[in-house]
C-alpha cells in the first residue's frame, strides 16, 4: 500500500493548517499550568532559603489571622478588669466623678457627653 502523491500533498496541508493550533493550545496548556503551579505554591508556601526568607501557606495564614482575632476579642469584651473596655470603662467613672466634684466646688453644672450622630439632644 503505498501512498501516491495527493495523499502525501494533501497530508502535509492537513499538518500545515493544523501546526499553528496545536502550537497555540501547547502554548496556552503551558502558561494554565504555570498559573497552576504558582496557585498551589501559594496556597503550600514556600521554605526559607539562605537569605530569602520562606513564605507561609494559606492555612498558616489563617491560623495566625485566628490567633491575632482571638487577642482582639480579648481585649475588647469585657473581662472583669484587664480588657481594653474595662480599661475606658474604669477611666469614664472617674471622669464622671472628677467632673461631678469640681461642679460641686465651682457651683458649674457638671459636663455632659455630646450628643453622638443621629441621637436625640
Amino acid at each position: 500500500m503505498a501512498l501516491d502523491a495527493n495523499e502525501i500533498i494533501a497530508g502535509a496541508a492537513v499538518a500545515a493548517i493544523l501546526a499553528p493550533g496545536c502550537v497555540w493550545g501547547g502554548k496556552r496548556a503551558w502558561s494554565f499550568s504555570r498559573k497552576i503551579g504558582a496557585f498551589l505554591t501559594d496556597w503550600d508556601g514556600t521554605p526559607g532559603r539562605p537569605g530569602v526568607p520562606g513564605t507561609p501557606g494559606v492555612m498558616q495564614r489563617l491560623s495566625q489571622q485566628d490567633d491575632q482575632l482571638t487577642a482582639i476579642q480579648a481585649e475588647v469584651i469585657p473581662n472583669g478588669g484587664g480588657s481594653i473596655k474595662d480599661a475606658v470603662h474604669r477611666i469614664d467613672i472617674c471622669i464622671i466623678s472628677l467632673d461631678e466634684r469640681v461642679s460641686r466646688i465651682e457651683a458649674v453644672p457638671p459636663c455632659r457627653p455630646r450628643p453622638g450622630p443621629g441621637s436625640q439632644p
